[in-house]
């Protein structure tokens, strides 16, 4: 079964890597949690609002989370 780091769509998967400088820290937890769930709804409240805010461009809700990952 796929973790949700397998899942994750290319587009974020590289968001996520260029946040990897700024905030490597908070990157670090998001793929360490990313790789132990396979389904977001696994994610702690706090995995997916840091998953929200990497994506800057958007205000990501439940839909737009899940769309985060290729299912």
């Amino acid at each position: 079964m796929k973790t949700l780091f397998d899942q994750l769509n290319y587009e974020f998967l590289e968001k996520l890597n260029e946040q990897s400088v700024l905030y490597p820290s908070l990157t670090e937890k998001i793929i360490l949690e990313l790789k132990e769930n396979v389904s977001w709804l696994h994610l702690t409240v706090n995995t997916a609002q840091n998953l929200c805010m990497l994506d800057k461009n958007k205000n990501l809700g439940i839909i737009e989370l899940s769309n985060l990952f290729n299912n």
